[in-house]
């Protein structure tokens, strides 16, 4: 699959607080339980990525599958990347982003890690 990359084992990301519990099925109809660990805009596009939530045959434990969200609000789906340049490019933007929001001391969760807060000046 050219949407998959690996993501470092080391780092403190826990899916089962970071993700959403998702479910895909192959082109069998076996069902395969992921997490949704976060989706980003890059370059006016949004993409998705996915952590196995179970051993699943030819994905590892580390692997981060990635999505390109498309459609209209409501009516999205999810494509697979297949431009193996724009994979690693989104790839490492969404490598920033969790860096960026792991190096964040804020106490409630603000700043550089993304998310909705206001510091008192």
């Amino acid at each position: 699959m050219t949407d998959e990359k690996n993501i470092d084992t080391n780092e403190t990301l826990d899916p089962v607080e970071e993700g959403e519990l998702v479910e895909f099925s192959d082109e069998n109809g076996k069902i395969m339980k992921f997490y949704h660990i976060d989706t980003i805009e890059y370059e006016n596009r949004f993409f998705a990525f996915f952590l196995p939530a179970e051993e699943i045959e030819g994905i590892a434990q580390d692997e981060v599958i990635i999505y390109e969200v498309a459609g209209n609000p409501g009516e999205e789906e999810l494509i697979p990347v297949e431009d193996d340049n724009l994979l690693d490019a989104v790839y490492e933007e969404f490598c920033k982003i969790m860096d960026e929001e792991d190096d964040c001391d804020c106490d409630d969760d603000c700043c550089s890690c993304h998310h909705d807060c206001h510091h008192e000046d």
